[in-house]
């Protein structure tokens, strides 16, 4: 890919610290909506260990995907998608409507 090796992996691991963050904040305001954000944690990391984001350098997807970097850059889109998302987890809007609400 024409961007950092371990670029995927960073993310993803960026994505499960936000997911642990949203949940805590959740927690901590008693909100009826920690069982779905944990459903969608559970989700992401079965996703992501599906497509070895988190995997030693030569099995990552990282490594995989070296020699197609526009497939490295959509995925590159999904993750930041996420991170954003979850960032706003604070005011927690993004799970008011029963679904996630992707912001760019």
């Amino acid at each position: 890919m024409t961007t950092t090796n371990d670029l995927l992996y960073r993310l993803a691991r960026r994505c499960e610290a936000l997911f642990n963050d949203c949940l805590a904040l959740l927690q901590a305001r008693t909100s009826s909506l920690v069982d779905k954000v944990t459903g969608y944690q559970t989700r992401f990391a079965t996703w992501a260990a599906d497509f070895d984001l988190v995997s030693p350098d030569s099995q990552s997807l990282d490594s995989k995907l070296q020699d197609h970097a526009d497939i490295g850059h959509l995925v590159i889109g999904y993750l930041d998608i996420l991170r954003c998302t979850l960032l706003q987890c604070e005011s927690c809007r993004l799970f008011s409507h029963g679904s996630v609400v992707y912001h760019h």
